[in-house]
């Protein structure tokens, strides 16, 4: 038996957005700090982004 597709990707979306806003925000960071640090923070923000996905 399927659950309903509908309920199932809004609970995942639930589960998934603090992720995003997390990410969005770190690489908005990112792009603030790389203008000052001439862009060497990208690779950790990259490997964050990897364990969160």
């Amino acid at each position: 038996m399927q659950a309903n597709p509908i309920a199932t990707s809004a609970h995942n979306f639930e589960e998934i957005k603090p992720k995003i806003i997390l990410l969005n925000t770190i690489l908005l960071l990112e792009i603030i700090l790389g203008k000052l640090s001439n862009h060497k923070g990208f690779k950790l923000s990259f490997s964050i982004g990897e364990i969160i996905g």
